[in-house]
């Protein structure tokens, strides 16, 4: 969409918005995008624990991790990675203007008519809301839980089974790409 818009081009590398990411001038869009960055995952960090419950912004976030060590280099293999989905969501308010929650909720919720979707907080109580769940040793438990600011545009989307319909209709239909 803002590629569409005039606003990036996918194959822009990171450092054209963050300009003292280390190898940003390497790693891209397409490769956030595509989980093939190399970039290390915030998940797979020992030291999440020491910031899951703090208030976060995005560019706390990405300095998070930023300095780790990459697991490989730019588009050698695929690996699911948040901390791509997290500069994603931070260069998508760069470049927007808008955070990211006005830039999703306006962009796709409202074009497309999912009203039961939005942009997740724990200060807001939602009903028959699902909850996680996560497998110890001795089984599933409760997906522990962390402040909502942490994982970011990696995972704060709420949906219901409705909308997630009308987002692969849109998809299927092209509603929201001129492409």
């Amino acid at each position: 969409m803002l590629e569409e818009q005039g606003k990036l081009i996918v194959s822009d590398t990171i450092s054209k918005y963050i300009s003292d990411y280390p190898n940003g001038n390497k790693i891209t869009i397409h490769h956030l995008l595509t989980h093939t960055s190399g970039i290390k995952d915030f998940t797979k960090m020992k030291s999440l624990r020491d910031i899951a419950q703090k208030e976060m912004s995005p560019k706390m976030m990405v300095y998070f991790f930023k300095n780790e060590e990459v697991d490989f280099a730019p588009g050698e293999k695929f690996d699911y990675n948040n901390s791509g989905y997290v500069l994603l969501g931070h260069i998508i308010e760069l470049v927007s203007g808008e955070t990211y929650e006005d830039f999703v909720t306006k962009q796709i919720f409202q074009k497309i008519g999912m009203g039961q979707s939005r942009y997740a907080t724990d200060k807001q109580i939602i009903k028959k809301r699902a909850f996680g769940y996560q497998k110890k040793e001795r089984g599933y438990v409760n997906k522990t839980v962390i402040n909502f600011s942490v994982p970011f545009s990696s995972g704060l989307l709420l949906s219901s089974v409705l909308d997630m319909l009308k987002w692969q209709d849109a998809l299927n239909r092209n509603l929201l790409l001129k492409g």
